[in-house]
């Protein structure tokens, strides 16, 4: 009897023991977050100065760089951007004489292509090859105008050098004109 009660736990414990050979498994989610970044614009908030023009009867134009603008895109999302510019809402003004200001409709502006740089796509530039302004978009004191729109996937960037060129008047009073001219990107 001893011996069969031994023989029955032995043959018990390797029952169990081939019970517990096979395999086992469970899943468990994993998830994480890309944090996107920021979308900037940033532009020179020194004065851009277009030089001088003489007094005339007959009108003329003045013309110049605006500046280097840069834009960076860290949202890292397939939306692209566009930036607009806006001249100034009182126009091109002469405070030290009080003169007539010039409306910020004389201006045109562009993006001469040679100054664009960046990794988007573009989709629009208010541009020309011959670095002109063939492909200029007037200025409105009222509203943004589109200038430079890309189309872009994850975190991109571009620097380009706005052009502006102003009509001036004949007849003029002499004096220095100002105005601010805005760039915003969205």
């Amino acid at each position: 009897m001893r011996r069969a009660l031994v023989v029955l736990t032995l043959a018990t414990g390797a029952a169990a023991a081939l019970a517990t050979v096979g395999t086992a498994s469970a899943s468990t989610p994993v998830t994480f977050t890309v944090q996107g970044g920021l979308l900037s614009i940033s532009e020179p908030t020194t004065t851009a100065s277009l030089g001088t023009l003489n007094a005339s009867s007959s009108s003329s134009t003045i013309s110049g760089s605006i500046g280097v603008t840069t834009v960076t895109d860290n949202r890292a999302v397939a939306l692209g951007w566009t930036t607009t510019i806006q001249g100034p809402s009182g126009g091109f003004t002469n405070p030290a004489t009080g003169a007539t200001a010039i409306p910020a409709a004389n201006a045109i502006v562009w993006v001469p292509s040679s100054t664009f740089t960046g990794t988007p796509a573009l989709t629009t530039l208010r541009t020309d090859t011959n670095t002109t302004a063939a492909a200029s978009v007037t200025l409105s004191a009222t509203a943004p105008v589109n200038l430079v729109k890309v189309t872009a996937v994850g975190t991109n960037s571009a620097t380009f050098n706005p052009s502006i060129q102003i009509t001036v008047p004949g007849n003029s009073t002499a004096g220095v004109y100002t105005g601010t001219v805005t760039q915003t990107v969205s």
